[in-house]
């Protein structure tokens, strides 16, 4: 594929913040399309960069760890997923500055 063909081709952003078990899936799929020779990209919890990039995915953490996912909602949402929200907007503010095609999965 030629560098102008390449760059046109979309990176397949997975949006996940939790568990593995949350994860599982978007890694599959993100391994099958990097092994189909396309670009994936995960956005999830610190610590899971290495499990992305044994998929052949690059890796951005978005929000700390998720080491017990038994705490109360209320915990989760405010400790968990809106921490999550200004590094994944700045993820996207990136991408869209860049005019990178995307297409995402998020969970």
């Amino acid at each position: 594929m030629s560098p102008r063909a390449a760059a046109r081709q979309p990176t397949f952003v997975f949006a996940g913040i939790g568990t593995k078990g949350d994860l599982f899936p978007l890694l599959g799929l993100g391994r099958e399309l990097v092994r189909r020779g396309h670009a994936a990209h995960l956005l999830g919890n610190q610590g899971y960069e290495s499990l992305a990039a044994e998929h052949g995915m690059g890796f951005t953490a978005v929000t700390v760890a998720q080491t017990d996912n038994t705490v109360s909602p209320r915990d989760n949402l405010n400790h968990h997923v809106f921490p999550s929200y200004a590094p994944t907007f700045e993820y996207f503010r990136e991408q869209v500055n860049r005019r990178q095609p995307l297409v995402v999965v998020n969970l």
